[in-house]
């Protein structure tokens, strides 16, 4: 038997997770602006005292340049201006996913629809809504992915061969929990992320299939999509315990990790490491 992906369900869905369902319109907010040429002392400190830290400056009503409210000013009294180049702009339009990647190298940027920077986005605003949207699809297309995997690899009797005593009746205790409500599925149905990855990372050569250079690259990316998921299904703090530079990784290697697998039609060996020993 050899492993295949589920292609065309899960590569519709994932591009429309990773494409046109949401954008980064959908975390910008207002952009706060000020005026070059007016007294903008006490729109700045309103804006300082409602958090924001950067604001656009406005010229003729239009957006030339941005101020660090967090820096000192000029020697005149008036704010240090900053010219906008194409680094500090995203368009509204661009896929989410897209964004994660540039705030790998920046904490914020200016919205722009059309010619017109209009929004403001930083790497705080990835605790909102939109952004736990954006990890709940994927991480739900994800185990779904996992789920394809394994079942066409393992039979119920099976999987009791890989998994320990206790992992394996939790996962029996929830099946017939399951079953008695009358709903049809298979044991697969009822493992958990761990679960999942230790019965692929079990299969010969199963961590270079799914793309890791070792078996323990691979255990550490499970262990953070899982801990991840934990977060984001009680609704704490997404990078509780870790940082914004372990969560943008892990949501780029996330996607990263459908993509190719989306697309893989290679085929490793199956055979299990307990059973070429």
């Amino acid at each position: 038997m050899s492993f295949s992906m589920p292609h065309s369900s899960v590569s519709r869905e994932l591009r429309i997770v990773l494409g046109d369902w949401l954008q980064v319109r959908h975390l910008a907010r207002p952009l706060q602006s000020i005026d070059l040429d007016g007294d903008s002392g006490a729109i700045e400190n309103r804006l300082r005292q409602e958090g924001f830290s950067i604001a656009g400056v406005l010229h003729h009503n239009s957006v030339v340049g941005y101020v660090d409210l967090r820096e000192k000013r000029c020697a005149d009294g008036k704010a240090r201006v900053h010219p906008l180049t194409a680094d500090h702009l995203i368009d509204a339009h661009a896929p989410m996913l897209h964004l994660i990647a540039r705030l790998l190298t920046r904490h914020w940027f200016l919205v722009r629809r059309g010619d017109l920077p209009s929004g403001f986005v930083s790497r705080s605003d990835l605790q909102r809504p939109p952004f736990r949207m954006l990890l709940f699809g994927l991480i739900s297309l994800f185990e779904m992915q996992l789920l394809e995997l394994v079942q066409q690899r393992y039979g119920d009797t099976e999987i009791g061969s890989v998994l320990n005593v206790n992992r394996l009746e939790k996962a029996r205790r929830l099946h017939q929990d399951r079953s008695n409500r009358g709903e049809e599925l298979h044991l697969a149905d009822c493992l958990q992320i761990a679960d999942k990855r230790d019965l692929l990372l079990a299969c010969v050569d199963g961590a270079a299939w799914l793309g890791f250079e070792s078996n323990k690259k691979a255990y550490r990316f499970f262990q953070r999509v899982e801990a991840l998921r934990d977060r984001l299904v009680h609704a704490n703090d997404l990078i509780a315990g870790s940082d914004w530079q372990e969560l943008l990784d892990t949501t780029i290697e996330l996607s990263d990790f459908l993509l190719r697998e989306s697309e893989h039609t290679p085929t490793p060996s199956v055979e299990r490491e307990s059973e070429t020993k």
